[in-house]
């Protein structure tokens, strides 16, 4: 009787062990595929920032003011140095 018992605890491991091995998992979903080699169009500089209307600015009173929710707050200046 102990025997059968053996046999089948034995043979149940097996199945069980076969099964999980041909099974994929979720978290090794495979290689990474590699990108398209097709270039990509080349926007002209002329091009650029054409989306929104220009803004007149006194560049000689223009100051760029970085604060709120800073830890330093700070202000830049916009010199013009003429050689």
């Amino acid at each position: 009787m102990k025997t059968i018992r053996y046999l089948l605890l034995a043979g149940l491991l097996v199945l069980c062990a076969g099964g999980c091995a041909g099974q994929a998992t979720e978290s090794s979903p495979g290689p990474t595929p590699i990108p398209s080699a097709t270039p990509r169009p080349i926007t002209p500089a002329e091009e650029l920032g054409l989306t929104g209307t220009p803004v007149d600015v006194e560049i000689e009173s223009y100051r760029l003011v970085l604060d709120g929710l800073v830890d330093c707050c700070a202000t830049w200046l916009f010199r013009i140095e003429v050689k």
